[in-house]
């Protein structure tokens, strides 16, 4: 079953339940709803094993928010051409404290080449000091 396959199939439950709602039926209420998934955190998706589509203002793009390679893969067979982040690349993109437009950078090489972040270090880290007899501060 695929991950599409998997959202319509937790929405046509949630429907159920709204509707038995309505009827004045008690339902055991859900562990998750579509309303709850916005508020879920990366280590609670990657427990879950869920990948959710969203959309971020940043890179005015939709993306999809994988727990794991295997769910890109899986995500990536329903939807060619799909964006996807795993919870691994997120996390080492929020260590680095990328400004917008760093992030939009890493993003254009990640969709154009279908490339993985790997590790984000800090710019400054990456420059080696100038030799004593290159510097002005003498």
């Amino acid at each position: 079953m695929g991950y599409l396959d998997m959202v319509k199939e937790i929405e046509a439950r949630l429907k159920t339940e709204r509707e038995s709602d309505a009827q004045g039926e008690t339902t055991p209420p859900s562990e998750l709803t579509l309303e709850s998934i916005p508020r879920l955190t990366l280590s609670e998706l990657e427990k879950r094993n869920l990948a959710i589509e969203v959309h971020s203002d940043i890179l005015n793009c939709t993306l999809w928010v994988c727990p794991s390679e295997e769910a890109v893969k899986q995500i990536r067979r329903d939807c060619p051409g799909a964006i996807c982040y795993t919870v691994r690349e997120l996390r080492e993109l929020l260590k680095g404290n990328l400004s917008p437009e760093d992030l939009k950078r890493i993003h254009d090489v990640k969709s154009t080449l279908g490339s993985k972040v790997i590790e984000v270090k800090d710019r400054e880290s990456e420059i080696a000091p100038l030799p004593g007899y290159l510097r002005d501060d003498k």
